[in-house]
């Protein structure tokens, strides 16, 4: 067995930290739509469907676009419909 380096850990728990924000995503269900249309909340909860089923066509691109340009989006919702609830 090969030793894994850090690139692949690094990458491994990034992908688990997308699994999690996917499944909080579905979790949420519909109703935030309305509340957060800026947010692709379908391709939000859809990235869990390709990590898990398609890891192996995983676009490490597309991962570092979705990490850079959509994450600080999504999380920008999350913190105003968060303070709606405060």
């Amino acid at each position: 067995m090969s030793a894994v380096s850090r690139s692949d850990v690094f990458r491994d728990a990034i992908e688990r930290r997308l699994l999690i924000v996917s499944e909080a995503a579905v979790k949420l269900g519909p109703a935030v739509e309305d509340e957060a249309s800026e947010i692709d909340w379908r391709g939000v909860r859809g990235i869990g469907n390709v990590l898990r089923h398609s890891y192996d066509q995983v676009d490490e691109a597309v991962i570092s676009l979705v990490i850079t340009r959509e994450l600080p989006r999504l999380k920008a919702a999350c913190q105003r419909l968060l303070s709606k609830l405060a």
